[in-house]
């Protein structure tokens, strides 16, 4: 089985870039969520309290942009404070994906095999930030694995996002919506959230002609 990984000792810098635009892309959603730098300082400090409470002068810096209500400056400025910590959250991320099976394709789309089958997870659900062209790239990159291993029959997702966006999973997608999702399946992966779970997939020569480049 031919994988997209990362290797733990030897972190390229675009592999890490990855990562980068992940956090990125949560301090954004953040700040678009509350609108204000207060708040969106507040949810920061709450959710790296345990990392802050040991980098007292990045706190501190935080605290600075409680008054930063311009989008752009508060994304781009917070994002390089933070900028000491994706050397970890590169590690933990790896260890995460070792531990699961899960393959990254780009900072917003990754993957991983069951059976005959790949489950494809999307981790951002609003469709922002250009997320439909980053989810075609990564769709893209799959299409690479699937077409060089031929006991991969579908490719299918399984998520509330089915449910909230079926235009763009049909639509731009191209993916079907239908099929069971068991019960144990929801409680072991879904039991956080609150939306309707639903299973849409694609077949594999459907999948090829769609995003295989130069097919």
């Amino acid at each position: 089985m031919e994988n997209i990984e990362f290797e733990r000792n030897n972190i390229s810098e675009d592999k890490t870039e990855i990562y980068r635009n992940m956090a990125r892309k949560k301090i954004r959603a953040l700040f678009e969520y509350y609108g204000n730098g207060k708040d969106s300082v507040e949810a920061l400090m709450m959710g790296l309290k345990e990392v802050l409470d040991n980098n007292q002068d990045i706190k501190e810096t935080l605290d600075n942009f409680r008054n930063v209500n311009d989008e752009e400056k508060f994304v781009g400025e917070v994002s390089d404070i933070l900028a000491p910590f994706f050397k970890s959250f590169v590690h933990n991320a790896l260890e995460d994906s070792q531990n699961s099976d899960r393959k990254f394709l780009n900072e917003v789309l990754s993957y991983n095999l069951v059976g005959d089958s790949v489950q494809i997870h999307i981790f951002d659900g609003e469709k922002k930030y250009k997320i439909v062209r980053d989810v075609k790239e990564g769709l893209e990159k799959l299409a690479e694995v699937v077409a060089n291993n031929p006991e991969i029959k579908k490719v299918e997702a399984i998520s509330w996002i089915v449910t909230k966006h079926p235009k763009l999973i049909e639509d731009k997608m191209g993916f079907i919506i239908g099929g069971d999702v068991d019960e144990k399946y929801i409680d072991e992966h879904f039991s956080e959230d609150d939306g309707e779970i639903k299973r849409a997939y694609i077949m594999r020569d459907d999948f090829l002609k769609k995003y295989l480049r130069n097919n």
